[in-house]
């Protein structure tokens, strides 16, 4: 007898309503009830598992839900091993709470992951996942596993999962509604933007530095970085998504070989950087014989079974960080100044693993700054790591001031050898200052630029603005703003989805700014569907005419997105402070702007509005 389906048949009443009991064997009286502001970890008292040793067990083959245990933590875990997981979770709410409603979990690193949607034993939809499928076939494209609740009615749901997967069986469980899930990924693909284009950059930084000097501590550390950049993207599911996303075999072993070379080049820095091999051979011979180690269990993850090469490699993990710690140690007892700069990178690992552990343990509260604790301190470490370089280097330059100094009879020779390593260090400070400023120029543009249109930011606006107020006060000046919101965008967000609306937005932010023409007028990306344009030196009359040339040009061609056209209107505000007599304040004409688009709305939408 199956667990989800019932049929009445002639077998009488008994059966019949044995069937019922087990149709309803999902029913939960503490289901979680979906609200407007519900975003949050899924609670335990809505979760239940079921472990399956065999993981032969279906769907049809499940046992009542008495049977099953409650849920003591979210996140569930498991740990290893080869046996699959199955999970229930009680939802009860109306359509609109389904639809507007998305389910992750968050482990991006879990092989096999079957979802069924359930009402009265009935499957509405159901979903395979997991990263030992093509990443194209998730319904939501993202890093983690986002499951949407469409086309739900309204009542209680069971959510059925049955998970298998070689990786540790670390199951999160969250509930989010769609524009806080959205603002929770602009905002996660900020900072992941920002740490690994940091990471990537001084990786490419120090490769290019050692094709100059040929200094391999350059090369090590250089291969370093951009392989730790590679491991931490594994992890966070960054790689799956965006480096290969079909790669399905290289994707079940990335991350145990791309971690072991991290630890084998690693070794091999350390060892360069502290100069162990000729201070100490002993420790050399050790490091050689890791890095040999590295090498041949970063070729078993081709041969062996994930997880018995996951548990190897970290253990090689812990015993690189061991035998680094102990050549450090052994490096600040002889008072090697680089060293120190190693030892405080390795601290600040410890100390953010520290207060991530500390955190999921619910000893000290989450935060913004805990919950990044790891990229925070990976960051650090790279960036000490290449202090500690640039000291070696300036060591290097002193040993050499010194010899010379100590050398008399060869003083013609040594002056040579001075004059060209000052020559080659200068060069090589110049190009690193050269590299950092436009590492940092990068940088800032990436910070003020928003990623979907490609317009400057909202934080860039501000910028903007204040210049603005400067000259405002130095010298009158008549300053228009136009804030432009598009039509009904959220209905077409909500029945095409958000790629599509990503498109539209990308679309019409070219389209406003094809209308500004000025080098000095600038377009913003305000927020969601809003865009700012700020016009110096520009009247009301002008800016009506800029803002009725962009009405034109919506009205006038609809949007092509994926092959299909969509109409898309939009609505203007205008403020200016032409014939204002108080003094110009930028905050004062944004509010007003913002309250004749407000006004333009209200009076039917496709229109621009300003105070006469």
């Amino acid at each position: 007898m199956k667990l989800f389906r019932c049929r009445a048949s002639a077998l009488g009443a008994v059966f019949l309503l044995f069937t019922l009991l087990l149709m309803t064997s999902f029913t939960r009286a503490d289901a979680l009830r979906l609200s407007a502001d519900l975003n949050k970890d899924f609670p335990v008292s809505a979760l239940s598992y079921l472990a399956d040793p065999s993981a032969v067990l279906t769907l049809d083959q499940l046992p009542p839900l008495a049977d099953w245990q409650a849920a003591q933590a979210n996140p569930l875990q498991f740990g290893y091993g080869e046996q699959a997981y199955w999970i229930h979770m009680g939802l009860e709410g109306n359509r609109d709470d389904f639809a507007d409603s998305v389910i992750e979990i968050s482990n991006p690193l879990l092989n096999h992951i079957d979802v069924y949607l359930l009402r009265d034993g009935q499957v509405l939809h159901e979903w395979r996942l997991g990263d030992a499928l093509p990443f194209s076939q998730r319904p939501m494209l993202h890093r983690t596993f986002l499951i949407p609740l469409n086309d739900i009615s309204s009542g209680p749901l069971d959510v059925v999962m049955r998970i298998q997967s070689e990786t540790s069986l670390q199951i999160p469980l969250l509930v989010w509604k769609r524009q806080a899930l959205v603002e929770h990924i602009d905002k996660d693909s900020t900072l992941t933007g920002f740490y690994f284009g940091a990471l990537v950059l001084i990786g490419l930084y120090h490769v290019l530095i050692f094709a100059s000097v040929r200094d391999y501590g350059f090369l090590y550390f250089g291969l370093f970085t951009l392989i730790l950049t590679i491991v931490h993207a594994s992890i966070n599911g960054q790689a799956f998504q965006w480096l290969w996303p079909n790669a399905i075999y290289w994707n079940s072993v990335s991350l145990p070989v791309t971690l072991n070379i991290t630890n084998m080049i690693g070794a091999m820095f350390v060892t360069r950087l502290l100069n162990i091999s000729d201070t100490y051979p002993r420790l050399g011979l050790m490091q050689a014989i890791f890095v040999m180690l590295c090498i041949v269990v970063a070729a078993a993850s081709f041969f062996f079974p994930f997880a018995i090469v996951t548990v190897i490699t970290l253990v090689m993990s812990l015993v690189t960080f061991v035998i680094n710690g102990i050549i450090v140690l052994v490096r600040l007892k002889d008072r090697y100044p680089p060293a120190k700069a190693i030892f405080y990178a390795s601290f600040s690992l410890v100390l953010a693993s520290s207060a991530v552990i500390l955190s999921r343990l619910n000893i000290i509260p989450a935060s913004t700054l805990v919950d990044n604790a790891m990229m925070i301190a990976t960051l650090v470490e790279v960036l000490l790591f290449a202090f500690a370089l640039s000291m070696r280097i300036a060591m290097d330059r002193d040993l050499l001031a010194k010899a010379q100094a100590e050398s008399a009879n060869a003083k013609d020779q040594l002056l040579d050898a001075q004059l060209a390593q000052n020559i080659r260090l200068d060069q090589l400070v110049k190009m690193r200052t050269q590299e950092l400023e436009n590492a940092n120029s990068l940088l800032r543009k990436v910070s003020t630029t928003d990623a979907l249109t490609g317009l400057h930011n909202r934080r860039y606006l501000d910028e903007c603005l204040n210049e603005q107020q400067r000259l405002a006060d130095r010298k009158a000046i008549t300053l228009s703003l136009l804030i432009l919101d598009l039509d009904h965008f959220k209905q077409l967000n909500d029945k095409h989805g958000h790629i599509f609306g990503d498109e539209c937005l990308r679309q019409a932010s070219e389209r406003i700014q094809a209308c500004v023409k000025r080098p000095q007028d600038r377009v913003f990306r305000y927020g969601g569907e809003e865009f700012v344009v700020v016009l110096p030196d520009t009247s009301i009359k002008a800016a009506k005419y800029i803002a009725e040339k962009i009405l034109t040009n919506f009205r006038s061609e609809a949007m092509v997105v994926q092959g299909e056209r969509v109409p898309l209107t939009i609505s203007i505000g205008i403020a200016s402070s032409e014939g204002k007599e108080w003094d110009l304040d930028v905050a004062e004409l944004l509010q007003e702007a913002d309250e004749q688009l407000y006004r333009a709305k209200e009076l039917g939408r496709d229109r621009v509005e300003f105070k006469c």
